[in-house]
């Protein structure tokens, strides 16, 4: 997966590649810095901004729907207040809670720990173009 061999853009293209039961994990504020302007421009004063997020939950609820495979895809965001929704089955949208910088990225490690002592993560990938996330969470999962 971090090869290239799956565009990281194409959402639906990923969850196939990680049927039947995989999860695919997306750092959501850093994709979409790393997909302007297709999610809207870091130029932009608000970037990212309600509408920009909601622009990805609409593509990542699209491909979860197009996919009937079974692998699910979690969205994690840095949020002021922990928030868990699940606009269509298969699909969470999480924001992170508390304070500071690199909130979601916290919390995914959490997740990720805790996971992994629950089940097999082998067939998980993390989208994310962080280098210490990355660093970090390729104990867990498959990073692309």
């Amino acid at each position: 997966m971090a090869s290239g061999l799956v565009d990281p853009a194409d959402l639906r293209a990923l969850l196939s590649a990680l049927a039947p039961a995989g999860l695919l994990i997306i750092d959501g504020n850093n994709f979409l810095y790393r997909q302007s302007p297709r999610y809207g421009s870091h130029a932009e004063l608000d970037f990212p901004a309600p509408r920009h997020r909601q622009a990805l939950i609409e593509d990542a609820a699209d491909a979860v729907r197009a996919q009937c495979a079974g692998a699910r895809l979690d969205l994690w965001f840095d949020g002021p207040e922990f928030r868990c929704e699940h606009p269509v089955d298969g699909l969470r949208v999480i924001d992170s809670g508390g304070k500071g910088k690199d909130r979601a990225d916290r919390r995914i490690l959490d997740f990720l720990r805790t996971e992994v002592t629950v089940r097999s993560l082998s067939s998980s990938v993390l989208l994310t173009h962080d280098k210490g996330l990355a660093k970090r969470a390729r104990r867990w999962v498959r990073v692309a």
